[in-house]
């Protein structure tokens, strides 16, 4: 802070000349006032900005600070007590701009009709249950059983041998898969030589059916009965069939007919 003296001189208001240019007129000593003057950027009640807010290009938002301007030698003021309060804005180092957020937008609401088309089906549901596995019951051929029924074929009474060979007959119509069975074949061949024409005449039934396949001695049999003339020619008839279907060979394919309602 410096120190400016400075003089007030007495006016006589009557002519307008000072009175110390009146003769014999005692001049009062002035009293010397002490004005204090604030240096630019000094001042306890305005700061100064280090750089221009008028001159800057990026200078952003306002940031709401009140700036107070005082007039020390009230002049050119109407008191020297006034105060001015002028709004600025002073950019601060810092200061990022702000920017608005948009409110999110809202889910649109689903119909009920959505929903359920959403929601997933649960496993117990898509899973059907396994179908129920048919049974059926069948005679099981054990050994004993096919001792059995040999002996009743090779029995001395012709009704107990026609007894066995219906017997025989069975255990192959009560099951596909003993169509070339074995044991049931050895039974086969053995009534096939059976004494009455009767009896071999229905031990050929199988074969001509398709129960039955039979093997190479079954088919040496069935030629041997080709020229009979038992049972009014009927037996030949029976063998020359029952050749035909021993001659076949089956396979298994897939089914691509339609199911039956």
């Amino acid at each position: 802070m410096s120190q400016i003296q400075a003089s007030n001189p007495i006016y006589n208001y009557q002519t307008g000349t000072p009175l110390y240019n009146y003769a014999g007129t005692t001049m009062p000593q002035p009293q010397q006032q002490t004005v204090t003057v604030s240096q630019p950027g000094t001042s306890s009640v305005y700061q100064y900005p280090e750089t221009s807010v008028y001159n800057d290009p990026n200078k952003q938002a306002a940031s709401g600070v009140n700036i107070y301007i005082y007039n020390p030698s009230a002049i050119g003021g109407p008191t020297s007590n006034s105060t001015a309060n002028a709004n600025y804005t002073i950019p601060t180092a810092n200061q990022a701009p702000v920017v608005a957020q948009a409110p999110a937008p809202a889910a649109p609401a689903q119909s009920s009709s959505t929903a359920i088309a959403n929601t997933p089906i649960s496993q117990e549901e898509k899973t059907e249950a396994p179908k129920e596995q048919k049974t059926k019951k069948v005679v099981e051929l054990t050994d004993n059983y096919i001792k059995t029924l040999e002996s009743y074929l090779k029995s001395n009474d012709a009704s107990i041998r026609k007894t066995g060979i219906k017997e025989l007959i069975q255990r192959y119509e009560e099951d596909d898969s003993r169509y070339e069975d074995p044991a049931l074949t050895a039974l086969l061949n053995i009534a096939l030589q059976d004494p009455e024409a009767n009896n071999r005449l229905l031990a050929m039934s199988p074969i001509a059916s398709g129960s039955a396949h039979g093997d190479a001695n079954t088919v040496e049999f069935l030629k041997n009965l080709q020229t009979s003339d038992k049972i009014f020619g009927q037996e030949a008839v029976m063998a020359n069939n029952s050749l035909l279907k021993a001659a076949e060979t089956r396979t298994t394919i897939p089914d691509n007919s339609p199911d039956k309602k």
